[in-house]
């Protein structure tokens, strides 16, 4: 079995303990001790003549004898009878386990690497129970990250992805952001079914420093730019996770972050796709309108989630407009009231941390990253 909460172990430990110590305690204690007895049969000897007993007649080498302790086996061992159940209970509930991972380091190292003048060490939980991992970067600047599962690093050919199976350590050869020095992503998993995972990006040169954390959601991965060593992140916008529809139909628009000099930040000229022409757009509306309504979690009546994704595609290419004429040309009577859903859906779209962006680029009519 797995491991208990501490204070149980504890507790367990504890009745384990005072139960060997009442055992030695009834087994050495003697109200009688320091009068001369008998060794065989402990009769007081303190008025007899010689070192006969008058009781049991065993006779006793010297003054010594008379004085030994005597040992309550009998009481002992009925101390010691709870004794096997709690062992068995201990073992059972993992209380040893518990007290090991509790006295000894938390941590332990799996790999270590020396990136001009950092140390990047890799280490990993003790206790298989709680998979929590760690990078420490220490050196020109001391960084931490802790997460249930860490992958950190890059291969001298390829970019780190959230696909990898073992654990590595950078090499220094990335260059991230294009400015010559050398780079660290180190990427964090929850541990959840599909959530979450986060990138910490390390700049490892003279002047050292965080370039920040990116919470990517569901999973997402780097590949490299046109731009010899630079790379980009390509994620998904997860705002409409579990909104109105489950996890698997909700919509999640594809994003790609650049660093541009202060920070990620949304690279639209990696996402900007041409407009529908109007045949296309209407033909998509008629495919649309053409759709049965939904129910949401309390069942109330909704339109198909294929609505909000068609409309999330149009926006994440650059053309937000157009994904609220979508919703005009397409809706449905039969789905409810249209301005309510769009309210609810421009308030759930506001949580998003690119929605200033995509509104920005919808309403310029171009792309701000190019």
């Amino acid at each position: 079995m797995g491991t208990i909460p501490a204070y149980f172990a504890w507790a367990v430990l504890a009745l384990i303990g005072l139960d060997a110590l009442l055992a030695a305690w009834l087994l050495r204690r003697d109200p009688a001790l320091g009068k001369p007895r008998c060794r065989a049969c402990w009769y007081d000897m303190a008025g007899a003549k010689g070192s006969r007993c008058p009781e049991c007649g065993t006779e006793h080498s010297s003054p010594r004898d008379l004085l030994r302790r005597r040992l309550r086996w009998g009481r002992f061992t009925l101390a010691l009878a709870p004794l096997p159940i709690l062992l068995f209970a201990a073992v059972r509930l993992g209380a040893f386990g518990t007290l090991y991972y509790a006295v000894m380091p938390k941590w332990q190292s799996v790999g270590s690497r020396q990136v001009r003048g950092h140390t990047i060490t890799h280490y990993r939980a003790r206790n298989p129970a709680f998979p929590e991992e760690r990078v420490v970067v220490r050196g020109r600047v001391n960084y931490e990250l802790v997460d249930r599962r860490v992958w950190a690093g890059v291969t001298e050919d390829s970019a780190p992805r959230s696909t990898s199976t073992q654990p590595l350590l950078g090499d220094g050869s990335l260059d991230c952001t294009g400015d010559g020095e050398p780079d660290l992503i180190i990427e964090g998993f929850s541990g959840g079914a599909h959530c979450c995972t986060t990138y910490a990006v390390l700049q490892l040169g003279a002047s050292a420093r965080s370039l920040g954390v990116i919470e990517a959601g569901n999973a997402a991965y780097w590949r490299e730019t046109d731009t010899p060593g630079v790379l980009e992140m390509l994620g998904a916008d997860y705002t409409f996770d579990y909104w109105l529809v489950p996890h698997v139909e909700c919509p999640a628009p594809g994003v790609v972050l650049r660093w541009d000099g202060a920070r990620f930040t949304l690279y639209t000229p990696s996402l900007a796709r041409p407009a529908p022409s109007d045949a296309a757009f209407a033909e998509m509306a008629a495919m649309l309108r053409a759709l049965p309504a939904r129910a949401d979690f309390s069942g109330r009546t909704i339109p198909p989630p294929e609505l909000w994704r068609a409309m999330l595609d149009l926006a994440y290419s650059g053309h937000e407009p157009l994904a609220w004429a979508l919703c005009q040309a397409a809706w449905n009577p039969s789905w409810g009231d249209r301005e309510a859903f769009e309210a609810e859906l421009r308030a759930q779209w506001a949580n998003s941390p690119f929605r200033a962006m995509i509104e920005a680029w919808g309403r310029a009519g171009e792309s701000p990253g190019s």
